[in-house]
This record gives structure tokens, sequence and C-alpha cells, in this order.
């Protein structure tokens, strides 16, 4: 595995609460130590490898998917990971049912609105509906394929991974150069992933590298479809998140390109449409 994806993942996933200046901040320093250790080979399946490091809370999935298809990626994510999503699926939709009274008095008044009225599912189930029409054809065909591997419902698959896209996200983003750095020649980029550490999916952190077949036709024939220029070709990138989410909240690829996201909703009329492709695809296919 190449050792500058498993740095940035460490330096990512160690600072996850910062202290502030600001006293109305509640947040402490975090003061895990960064894992050196060598990542431990698990299994691997046809177009995927599993590797972990780290142990309990700490522990760090690292996964990487060959070439094919999406779904044929899908497919391998699914089989090398589908003990821990059979746990983490109903695990983590069960943790959201019980906290839901709570969550929506954090969200836009609209999704808090969907909410109420049909469910948590049922919200995600509509923003997926309104959003389909725009999200390129190889999600859903790798959402497919890691249903298949995993024995998870392909629905709940799809609910999962519109989480981000309903709430729309908030974490935290650092950029920072010049005279703000120790060496003031390099640029570093900070994303940190501001999750519930109570929440399910925390223990689940995972490195997902991607090795996409560039000559895969999907792409030729439907990229200019949905981002109105043409298909270029693909790179190698490693997606930093948690296990069964397929978009990109934090992503790094072979050509240095690192990729983080910071949105500040304070009302409904900040989110100028609910249509279009979600979020975490977008920046994935920026990065890959």
């Amino acid at each position: 595995m190449n050792n500058n994806y498993f740095i940035l993942f460490c330096i990512l996933a160690i600072i996850s609460q910062v202290q502030s200046v600001d006293p109305s901040c509640k947040g402490i320093i975090n003061t895990n130590p960064i894992l050196h250790d060598e990542p431990t080979f698990v299994n691997s399946v046809p177009n995927g490898k599993r590797f972990v490091v780290g142990s309990g809370y700490d522990k760090i999935n690292i996964v990487h998917l060959y070439g094919g298809t999406p779904y044929d990626m899908g497919l391998a994510l699914g089989k090398l990971m589908s003990e821990d999503l059979q746990h983490l699926v109903p695990e983590y939709f069960a943790y959201l049912d019980n906290k839901i009274e709570d969550l929506i008095k954090t969200l836009p008044p609209l999704v808090a609105k969907w909410i109420a009225e049909l469910g948590l599912l049922g919200a995600l189930d509509l923003n997926y509906e309104i959003t389909r029409f725009y999200t390129p054809p190889w999600y859903d065909e790798e959402l497919r394929g890691l249903a298949a591997g995993s024995g998870i419902s392909y629905e709940n698959i799809r609910r999962l991974n519109l989480l981000p896209e309903l709430i729309k996200a908030a974490c935290s983003v650092i950029g920072a150069w010049g005279q703000s750095t120790l060496s003031k020649t390099t640029l570093l980029h900070l994303r940190s992933l501001d999750w519930d550490e109570k929440a399910p999916i925390a223990k689940y952190a995972t490195v997902t590298v991607y090795h996409p077949n560039t000559s895969y036709e999907g792409y030729e024939n439907h990229f200019h479809d949905y981002y109105k220029q043409k298909y270029s070709g693909s790179y190698t990138f490693a997606n930093f998140g948690y296990l069964g989410l397929i978009g990109s909240i934090g992503a790094y690829n072979e050509v240095s390109v690192g990729l983080g996201q910071k949105v500040w909703i304070t009302k409904e009329q900040d989110i100028t449409s609910r249509f279009g492709n979600p979020w975490t695809y977008v920046l994935r296919d920026v990065v890959q």
C-alpha cells in the first residue's frame, strides 16, 4: 500500500476534535498516538484485498479494489467486508432511529419535516427519488455489487450512502501553507471526520483504495452526460471514511490531489436545490 495514503489517513483519523481559542468550544485536544504498525493482510477475493491496522476502537480497515466494472468492485468490497456490514448497517440505523428526536433539532427545517412525516428511511428514499436522474449510473452499479457481495439489501446500502446527502454533513477542513506551516513551503490539507464517536459506524474506519478500470465503457459513454466534459481517464485514489460509503468525504489520489469538503448551513435557504447529483459522488468523480 502507498505509504502516503496511510500516513494521510492517520493524520485525518487522530484529529477528530480540536481545542479552540473560542471559550464556547467544548472540544478537547486529541492525544491519541499515530499508528505506525504495518497493515496486516486479512483475505482476498477476485478484484479485492483486505488489510487491517490497529486494534479495537482504533482498528482501520484498508481495502484495495481492482478494475473490472463498478459492480465488480462493489461485489469485492461486499464479500471482503460482509460480516462487518451485516453488523454495521442494522445497528447504525437502529442507533439513528433512537436518536432521531435529537437529530431533527439540528437539521435544516425541510429535512426535519421529511423525517417527521416519512421517517428516516422514507426521507432517504425520497432523497434518492429526487437525485437519481442526476446521478451517474456507475454508482448504482457499485451499490448493487456491494449489496450482492455483503448480503445487505440494495435499498439499505443505498440509504446508507445517501445519509451525507440528506444532512449535507458539516465536518472540518483546514488548508495551511506559507507562514502557517513549520516548513513555510508545504501545503498541508487536513480533513477531520467529525462524526459522533458513539455511533456504531465510528467502529468501522475504512480506507478504500480504488484502482479503477480506466477503459470501462460506462465512464467513456456517460461522463459527458453528467459533467458536460469529455472523459479523460481515471486515477487510483483512496477514500478515507467509513465502511459501506462509496462516495468521497475525504480522498487522495495518485497525482497528489487531496479532497475534503465543508458545508456550512444555517438555514434551509442556504441550500439552492435538493435536486442534483449527491455531493459525495461529485467529489469522488473529481478525485478519480
